[in-house]
């Protein structure tokens, strides 16, 4: 007996080993480019046609015969509450072997305890191959983060780490917002390349920190975005910034 279940045990190993090696040489790893989102309808919700840039999105892959997908769909339906606003969370059902109208019969006696999107693979398994089969994984339920700039930031088990995932690359979107607006706040540049404004007396930055003193001085303009008071990422609108530089300049 024992030495069965030492057999069992390193066949085990070697099909995780091997499992392993397939991700490892897999197309679609954590870096790359996500693949196009192209279901043949959606079931739950009005859908996306494409990932938008900035955003961030969670795609989980299941199956209404699996077992552990509708074990860890609550848990998703948690998450997607918790991240409301910052993450859209999507589930694609992939190698179905009912008629279609189970899927939708099993979202919808599913309720509320489902409530993110929910869309059906195309006949072609589409989402099946250019995701799950591009990534090595031939197992359900699975998921991927794909961050702000629409490449995949995560692939694993959806009750793994993907919690933890999914806060770093919020993080990371965060400080390069924080970044791109500190540059807003010391250049008046919009788009952060420190390239001053037009008609702005040289040394003067027309949204920073050595207008704002001219400005709360000059015969009695107001300014409420004196250095210490408002502070990234909560710089106004380009067009307040280039007024500033202008009356900056106007007072020189």
């Amino acid at each position: 007996m024992r030495n069965i279940s030492m057999s069992l045990l390193a066949v085990a190993a070697v099909f995780s080993l091997s499992a392993a090696a397939c991700r490892n040489q897999a197309p679609l790893q954590v870096g790359a480019k996500a693949p196009a989102l192209q279901v043949s309808r959606w079931v739950k919700g009005r859908g996306l046609s494409a990932f938008d840039a900035g955003k961030v999105y969670v795609v989980e892959f299941w199956a209404t015969w699996c077992p552990p997908c509708s074990d860890s769909i609550p848990h998703i339906t948690e998450m997607a509450r918790a991240y409301k606003d910052r993450v859209t969370f999507v589930g694609v059902s992939v190698w179905e072997r009912e008629p279609e109208e189970t899927v939708d019969a099993f979202v919808r006696d599913m309720g509320d305890r489902m409530d993110y999107l929910v869309a059906r693979d195309t006949a072609a398994n589409h989402m099946a191959k250019s995701w799950l089969k591009a990534a090595g994984l031939n197992s359900l339920p699975s998921a991927f983060i794909v961050d702000g700039d629409g490449n995949i930031a995560w692939i694993g088990h959806p009750m793994d780490t993907m919690e933890k995932a999914l806060n770093d690359v919020l993080s990371k979107a965060n400080a390069k917002l924080h970044s791109k607006n500190a540059a807003w706040w010391s250049t008046g540049d919009p788009r952060g390349h420190g390239r001053a404004l037009p008609n702005v007396p040289s040394g003067t930055k027309p949204w920073g920190y050595n207008a704002a003193p001219r400005l709360s001085a000059a015969k009695g303009v107001p300014w409420t975005f004196a250095p210490g008071g408002m502070n990234p990422p909560f710089a106004p609108d380009p067009a307040v910034r280039i007024a500033a530089g202008l009356i900056a300049a106007w007072h020189e």
